[in-house]
């Protein structure tokens, strides 16, 4: 739909990871404090992609094809944070170095990788009523193939939940996502919701 076309490729192969290794290690004093750092290796071959093609009727034609090789190496950093028992602090982040190495290569770029993504969950419990913040940024698009020149940018966006345990089989949350209402795009030219509103409940059949 929308104009898009894809031509079948009778020589496509199913990529084929031929070297990974990940290295790390992990700091915990004590329960209410961890970080873990770990670095990752990937180099692939014939890692799965897109390029568009020529059209003379003008639409969007694109053929799913094998980049030779590519690389994917990056940092990705977790801690978690505990200031009292009712309070959790939880960190993730990722950076991601992603890299064409086929000899034949227009450039380095892969398509819709992010270099740099954050993560930040903050829990905190009063008797039977959780709150709870999340922070999700993503660094700008490099590249896409759809339609180049149409990168999405870099995004922040919160959401925030509330839930209740009623009792104990009944509990109910309300949430807000996005509650910044940012306009933003995780693939060009699609567009995610703004702010909105959550409201759900479960019951627990269970024997307690």
């Amino acid at each position: 739909g929308g104009g898009l076309t894809f031509r079948p490729n009778p020589d496509l192969r199913s990529e084929r990871l031929k070297y990974s290794f990940e290295m790390g290690t992990r700091y915990a004093p004590g329960r209410k404090f961890f970080l873990d750092i770990a670095y990752f290796y990937n180099f692939y071959n014939d890692l799965i992609s897109f390029q568009q093609l020529p059209d003379p009727n003008g639409s969007l034609l694109y053929e799913v094809i094998n980049v030779n090789e590519a690389l994917l190496q990056g940092v990705e950093i977790n801690t978690t944070i505990q200031p009292f028992d009712s309070w959790n602090l939880r960190l993730n982040y990722t950076f991601l170095d992603a890299k064409d190495r086929s000899p034949e290569r227009l450039n380095d770029a892969l398509p819709y990788k992010r270099r740099h993504s954050f993560n930040l969950t903050s829990s905190y419990q009063y008797k039977n009523i959780g709150f709870h913040l999340t922070g999700r940024y993503r660094s700008a698009t490099e590249e896409v193939f759809l339609y180049p020149g149409s990168e999405p940018g870099e995004q922040l966006v919160f959401t925030g939940r509330v839930d209740a345990r009623i009792n104990n089989n009944y509990s109910a949350f309300i949430a807000v996502n996005n509650i910044t209402d940012q306009q933003y795009e995780e693939v060009e030219r699609y567009r995610m919701p703004g702010r909105h509103f959550t409201v759900g409940a479960s019951f627990d059949i269970s024997e307690q």
